[in-house]
Order: C-alpha cells, then structure tokens, then sequence
C-alpha cells in the first residue's frame, strides 16, 4: 500500500522546472504595481500592516524597509531565484531561499492574495525535502518514498475533495447553473470562455463535470492503492482529470496564476509509468539538452549524501507535523463549529504557512459584474475620473473585452475595498497623497461601484445598480 506514494524524480523534475517557469509569470504581472502594492507609498504602509493586521506568525523581508528602491531589489533577486530554480542549481539552498522570498512576498499584502498563492507557497515549502535536484541524475528511474511523498498526495487531494464540499449552493448540486455564472463574470472570462455563453446545456454539463471530476481526482489519488496492481491507472486518471480541469481554466477563464501553478503542482504526481511509456523520453531528452548546459556552465553537482539518523527522524517528525496541521486546518476551515480548536497544529499550520482554503467559485459563484468609477475634482476645478487600473472608469457597461485581461492582483484588490473598511481607506489616503505632490492638488473624489446581475441564457437583462463607497475631500 505505500509504495503507491512515490513520486518519481523524473516527474519532480520537470515540475520545477514549469513551475519555475510560472514563478518569473508570476513575478513579471506583479511588476506594474510594485510601489503601489509592496512599498510604504502605497497602499499598505509598514506601519499600517504591523500596526493594525499583522499576527505573531506574520514575518517578511519586506517589513524591513519600505522604500521603492529596496523593493525592486527584492524583486530582483526573486527573479534570479526563479531562474536559479529552473536550471536546478544548489536546488535545496534555492528552494528554501524561494519558500523565504514567497512568504515574504505573501506577507506584506494579505488584500491581493489568492488561492494560486496557497498553492505556490505550500508546494515550495513541499519541494524543500523532496529530490528535485537539476542534476543530470535527476532523469534516473528513481522513485521517493518518504513520508513527505505521503503528505504531498494528502495535501493535493484535500484542495478538490474540500472545495467540493464547500460547493453545496443549487448552483452546483441540483441548477447547475455555475459554469454560466462563473462565465458571466467579465472580469474572469476569457475570449474562448466567451463564445461557450451562447450553449447553456453544454454549461450545465461542464458545472456538473467540475463537480464530479473534482471529486474523482482528489478520491482516485488518495485512495488509488486499493486497486492493488491497478493503482497507477487511478493515479494517471486522477492526474489526467487535474491537469484536464486547470488548462481548461486556463482557456476559459482569466484567474491569474492559479490555474498555471496547479499545472506545475499535478505534473510531479505524473506516475514512472508515463514516462515508461513515452519510450525514449523524448520530452526529457529535450530538458536533458538545456540542462546539461547550464550543469556545465555552473557547474551543478548534487549535493545530497547520506542523512544521519537524526536528521531523518527530524525530517520525518516534520512531515507527520505537517500533514496533521494541514489535514486539521482544512477541516476546521470546514466544520469551524464542530472541530475543536488544537492550538499546537494551528500555530504549527501558520508557523509554516501552510494556511489554506480551496473555496473560489464556493458556496456559490459570483453572480453579479461590478466595475468603478472615481470621478474628482482639482484644486483649479479641474474634474477627472481617477479610475485607471486596467480600465477607464464609466457608468457604463464595460465589454468584457475591456475587463478580462485587466491585472489580476488589481482584480482581486478591487473587490476586497467592497467588504474591507481597512482596505477602503487605505486605498482613499493613496490617491490622496499620489495626486497631492502636484501641483494642482486633487480636492475631493468619489468612488462609485457599478454591479449588474449576470443575465442568465433566455433571462432578460437587469439594470445596473450603483453605490457610492465612499465620498469625500483629500483636504
């Protein structure tokens, strides 16, 4: 039966690579709003964060200085990082400078984060002790059998068995209208997504295909050694139905970088068999070529030798740790009246930043388009609408065309000031302090949000409806 929770080297390998690759992805579409997002001039001060939202367990490299020019080398290095990953050199060093540089980065604005960044942070802090060494050694037949291996199969199956749970609205289970919805959205759809709006029934299908696939592919994973010698055709399946889900979201729907780093996530599952039965390994013979050179030119040596006895027990007490705070934490998240509080998993579970809940699109998806406005006026009479992030404010209907491919850090930070008083304003003092080193001050400005429920096939269009989320003068 545990023999069934082997990794093979070869599958760990190309996934670092792609999820190298996702890292400097993800990195490049955070670039245009670095000093907006991670700086002190920007929307969440040091002091502010520290002061008001920070927790005991809450640590970043970023919280030492607050200046644009630290920021950028932050960045700097993070890219550099990424790339060091790639090619796989002093891989175990890399991978936890990495999991140092994503947690700091995750933990100097909590208001632009999403599911994709879980994903990320949990499977770095994974790949810490698992062998995924750029060495050309890594292209052996080698299988990794450890209780990390274990935990790996538990986490990736707990993200698809949870987040079927929490879908348990008649949008999912008996309307199935989900898909509709979630392709309504205009800030999420892409332009493929958008010509699928015109065939309900194949909607209604895919909603109840999320629902089932989810659950096969968190179930097959988990449980697949009951199929004794059959177990690696309930694994490929599992892995099939995953990488299936996440590059249709990705032709679908515009959801930033989760969809990309769930790729990267699935493909180390990938079972020896696949690579037995791609012959040759031709994909391998490929990254073989690329990264025999840069062995060569940084002169990559693995590094990995024998672990005492200590360090192995260690190794393994660190795992079981984890997977018991991870597998609490998800049921908590869960059951939050029923599961009782176990302070040693939970502190464990933020110690390590393994915090996570798989809920997008849950209970229910989002069923109304919503965009802004922010008319204000100068200090000479001057009047503007401030709103420039991604799209030009209007009171107006935007096309979906004008929404979709909008940053998704901004998407994300935009619908977080329609709940969070905080966020609000902090996002106010912003404007008023960029607009206030001119020399014709910014006096006063509102921000409007427009909301449109999504008009279901053969529904009749609804009005827009308005609110002013705030209104006021900058002095």
């Amino acid at each position: 039966m545990l023999k069934y929770f082997y990794l093979d080297r070869r599958s760990l390998v190309l996934s670092r690579v792609l999820m190298g690759f996702f890292i400097i992805y993800d990195l490049l579409h955070r670039l245009p709003y670095i000093e907006m997002f991670y700086t002190d001039e920007g929307v969440l001060s040091r002091d502010f964060f520290i002061s008001e939202m920070a927790h005991s367990w809450s640590y970043s490299l970023l919280l030492i200085n607050g200046s644009s020019s630290f920021t950028y080398l932050f960045f700097f290095v993070y890219f550099f990082l990424a790339v060091a990953f790639i090619v796989g050199y002093k891989t175990k060093l890399v991978t936890f400078l990495l999991w140092i540089f994503t947690v700091s980065l995750h933990d100097r604005n909590w208001w632009v984060l999403n599911g994709g960044d879980d994903v990320l942070r949990i499977y770095l802090f994974f790949m810490m002790f698992l062998p995924i060494s750029g060495n050309l050694d890594a292209f052996k037949k080698d299988k990794e059998l450890s209780f990390w291996t274990f935990g790996y199969f538990i986490q990736v199956s707990l993200i698809y068995l949870t987040t079927v749970l929490y879908k348990d609205s008649p949008e999912w289970r008996s309307d199935f209208t989900a898909t509709e919805y979630a392709l309504g959205i205009d800030n999420f759809v892409s332009y493929m997504g958008a010509l699928l709006r015109e065939f309900p029934v194949i909607l209604k299908v895919l909603t109840g295909f999320t629902i089932i696939g989810e659950f096969i592919c968190g179930t097959f994973l988990l449980f697949g050694f009951l199929a004794f010698k059959y177990s690696h055709y309930l694994r490929f399946i599992s892995v099939f139905i995953g990488l299936s889900f996440h590059l249709g979201l990705i032709i679908f729907m515009t959801l930033g970088d989760f969809a990309f780093f769930c790729l990267a996530m699935w493909v180390a599952l990938l079972p020896s068999e696949f690579w037995e039965r791609l012959g040759e390994n031709r994909i391998l013979i490929i990254i073989n070529k690329r990264l025999k050179f840069w062995s060569k030119t940084l002169s990559i040596k693995d590094s990995v030798g024998r672990k005492s006895t200590f360090i192995k027990i260690l190794s393994n007490g660190l795992a079981l740790l984890s997977i018991l705070s991870i597998f609490y934490w998800n049921l908590q998240e869960l059951y939050p009246k029923k599961v009782p509080e176990i302070n040693v998993l939970k502190n464990s579970t933020r110690l390590f930043h393994l915090y996570q809940r798989w809920n997008m699109f849950a209970p229910f998806p989002y069923s109304h388009n919503e965009w802004l406005s922010m008319p204000g006026e100068f200090q000479d009479g001057f009047k503007k609408d401030l709103m420039d992030y991604g799209y030009k404010g209007s009171a107006k209907k935007l096309d979906y065309k004008t929404l979709t491919w909008s940053n998704s850090l901004m998407k994300k930070f935009l619908s977080v000031i329609s709940d969070d008083e905080q966020a609000l304003q902090e996002f106010v003092f912003y404007h008023c302090r960029r607009f206030n080193n001119e020399k014709n001050r910014l006096k006063n400005f509102q921000i409007i949000r427009y909301r449109q429920k999504v008009t279901l096939y053969g529904d009749e269009e609804e009005d827009i409806e308005s609110r002013i989320d705030w209104s006021g003068n900058c002095y």
